[in-house]
């Protein structure tokens, strides 16, 4: 891109106390929670931008004037919640729209229909994609118990978390009884809603999407348990828990590494799903679209993540890498994605 020094780029990321925003990235430097900021930062100058960064803690007043004064040509968001309050997360976006700036990744609506993994289940399953069956309970008037009907075993999960937070072993429960237990401790514990789902018993796969109007679909990925001993103790650990995802120990014991779909037909149904959600929640910029795949091939829709990671460790990265798409260039795609909203 010839015309990047002319560019400016105001990167925009959380901070989880009232402190100074930052305009120098090298203190990320090896510490893993700020893998992303460090990497888009240190790419972004690399690739010859003129960047500023902003840590957004509860200042939203402070924003909105260094936008205002330094008048970037985008916003990088790396933001997911404002004030410690993830719920709040479309709203800083639906701000960047109302001031006319560019921005990157998905936009309000898209990211608020992605935020309720139940409302997005219902918009899809009208649409004919394949949901587990689910049902929320509501913080303010839990659940009393599941019907009898159910499908068991289930997963209790958080309905608006993400990055696997609070999912672990104890997630998966065999009876309703134990679902109601775990159920109870969420509610309690971090006064959210909570969905319990119907659990998909098979492989995680995870596929990225980059455009706009213009849509492409990377290669899927699959988290594999490569040292699990058997289909039965496979079943119990085999989901992207929050210790799979995150704890590399955890990770060198079962071997749990992200490899290719090795199913070429598999590969390309997952990519025409994965497409098929992308429009139909509206989402643009760049996202990725998680499924479960169970014994029989069945493509079963979890979640749509937003503005995935972009580290060139995880999913989005290494499903880039595989089609081609080597770590810089993804971030000058999402820049000029970015920039170009309606292309």
């Amino acid at each position: 891109m010839s015309d990047t020094k002319q560019k400016r780029i105001l990167v925009i990321y959380e901070v989880l106390e009232a402190t100074p925003p930052r305009s120098d990235h090298t203190w990320m430097r090896g510490q893993a929670d700020w893998r992303d900021e460090f990497q888009v930062v240190s790419c972004l100058k690399k690739l010859g931008y003129d960047v500023r960064m902003f840590g957004v803690f509860n200042d939203i007043e402070g924003l909105v004037r260094d936008i205002k004064e330094w008048q970037p040509d985008l916003v990088f968001n790396l933001l997911e919640a404002f004030n410690n309050d993830r719920d709040k997360e479309s709203h800083l976006v639906a701000m960047l729209e109302l001031l006319g700036v560019s921005y990157t990744g998905v936009g309000a609506k898209g990211l608020s229909l992605c935020k309720d993994k139940a409302l997005s289940k219902l918009i899809l399953a009208n649409k004919n994609i394949l949901v587990p069956k689910y049902i929320v309970s509501p913080a303010a008037q839990p659940l009393a118990k599941l019907a009898d009907d159910f499908p068991l075993p289930v997963i209790v999960k958080p309905l608006g978390f993400e990055g696997s937070e609070a999912i672990h072993q104890c997630s998966i429960a065999q009876s309703s009884e134990d679902a109601m237990e775990r159920m109870t401790y969420l509610h309690e514990k971090y006064e959210t809603d909570v969905i319990i789902e119907e659990f998909i018993a098979g492989r995680d796969m995870y596929v990225g999407l980059l455009g706009n109007l213009r849509i492409q679909t990377l290669s899927p990925v699959e988290l594999s348990f490569s040292k699990s001993k058997d289909e039965d103790a496979a079943a119990s650990h085999r989901i992207a828990s929050f210790q799979a995802k995150w704890n590399r120990d955890y990770q060198k014991r079962h071997g749990i590494v992200r490899t290719d779909c090795t199913d070429p037909m598999l590969a390309r149904r997952l990519q025409i799903e994965a497409k098929k959600i992308y429009k139909v929640l509206g989402l643009q910029g760049y996202a990725r679209i998680d499924f479960r795949v169970d014994a029989h091939n069945q493509i079963y829709f979890i979640e749509a993540n937003p503005n995935p990671a972009v580290n060139n460790q995880d999913e989005f990265a290494l499903s880039a890498k595989k089609s081609g798409i080597e770590h810089e260039d993804l971030i000058r795609k999402i820049v000029k994605l970015g920039l170009n909203s309606a292309s």
